[in-house]
């Protein structure tokens, strides 16, 4: 598949994974996280939310520049590090708001999320992503003819880890700039290439 096409599918996929995502989790309630986990808008998202990252590597190993190439790597030991905090939280959540009682489901999601394993997994791939993100604005800086493209979509990914911790407004806004950086980066890329 083509190096852009990738691109800006990769950043959609971000665009869309806070976009969709049910956000009743957010209020903190039984309630509102078996509703949020229930609801196939959440499996969906969440999908989406894994999906970026792999198109994104995708897009990486398609490029045939060298340095996108290592980053290529860098990206896939990342995402293969991401996925099974994705599938835990999307099948897994989604499993256990259908079949749990409600007043046990926080507790359940916590035990989940926050386990010291998937806590160590889904940092270590945010933080190699965060390493890709860097590397990619310093390789578009020093190879490209647009030099600032790379920079949206490496502070996006640099930012990836602590978007967490914002409202979902915030994340919403995070999504739409990795959508906008992965945008840059492919029109830089088609005026680089004429």
């Amino acid at each position: 598949m083509n190096r852009n096409a990738l691109l800006v599918e990769a950043g959609a996929a971000f665009a869309l994974f806070p976009a969709l995502r049910p956000w009743s989790d957010k209020a903190f309630t039984a309630t509102g996280m078996a509703d949020a986990f229930a609801s196939p808008w959440w499996l969906a998202s969440h999908g989406l939310g894994a999906a970026g990252f792999a198109l994104l590597t995708g897009a990486l190993a398609s490029d045939g520049r060298p340095g996108r190439r290592r980053l290529a790597w860098l990206g896939a030991a990342s995402t293969a590090l991401l996925l099974p905090y994705y599938g835990a939280e999307s099948l897994g959540l989604r499993g256990v708001a259908l079949s749990a009682p409600v007043e046990s489901v926080p507790a359940i999601a916590d035990a989940v999320r926050y386990g010291p394993a998937a806590m160590t997994v889904f940092g270590l791939g945010l933080l190699g992503w965060a390493a890709a993100g860097v590397g990619l604005g310093i390789d578009q800086w020093r190879a490209g003819r647009v030099r600032w493209a790379g920079i949206p979509l490496a502070v996006g990914l640099v930012t990836y880890l602590p978007q967490f911790f914002v409202a979902p407004a915030g994340r919403v806004a995070h999504g739409v700039l990795m959508l906008v950086g992965a945008l840059v980066l492919a029109w830089a890329s088609d005026r680089e290439s004429v």
